[in-house]
């Protein structure tokens, strides 16, 4: 399979090399020219721009941005004029590093939702928030430390 990688920082080139140890061919694209070389002694194919980058790929093309989250955007604007029918592009932002009383949104979780969380290492169980046309409505409400110790002995 031959995939598309923009932005090659430590998880963007990390994730190159592995999909190529795996028999995959990678073209590869940074707004820091430098991060380039290093990837393409390795064996995957770069690209200069982003013009470039999509030229090099083969319809259908499947594309995978590793850009911090504020230049996704940006990065999709670029992409867009030279994309066609039939091509994917994976979006997987990289978020700044959380602080004190930020919220994380996980659409969708799965098998590991609040169904199946546990209070491992006496972690409490977060909220869940349906959220829906701009609203937001809290539907199980913060586990807390109390909620945690209420039953001890």
């Amino acid at each position: 399979m031959e995939l598309g990688m923009v932005g090659l920082g430590r998880m963007g080139a990390g994730m190159v090399r592995r999909l190529m140890r795996g028999g995959h061919a990678c073209v590869v694209f940074d707004v820091n020219p430098a991060a380039i070389p290093p990837l393409e002694q390795d064996g995957a194919t770069g690209a200069a721009s982003i013009d470039a980058f999509v030229a090099k790929l083969t319809p259908p093309r499947a594309i995978w941005m590793m850009v911090p989250a504020a230049v996704v955007d940006a990065t999709i604007d670029g992409l867009a004029p030279h994309l066609e029918s039939g091509d994917i592009l994976i979006e997987e932002a990289r978020l700044q590093e959380p602080r004190v009383r930020d919220v994380v949104v996980v659409p969708a979780t799965g098998a590991y939702g609040h169904s199946m969380a546990s209070n491992y290492n006496a972690v409490p169980r977060p909220p869940v928030v349906f959220c829906r046309d701009g609203d937001a409505r809290v539907v199980v409400r913060r586990e807390t430390y109390e909620d945690l110790t209420s039953r001890d002995v």
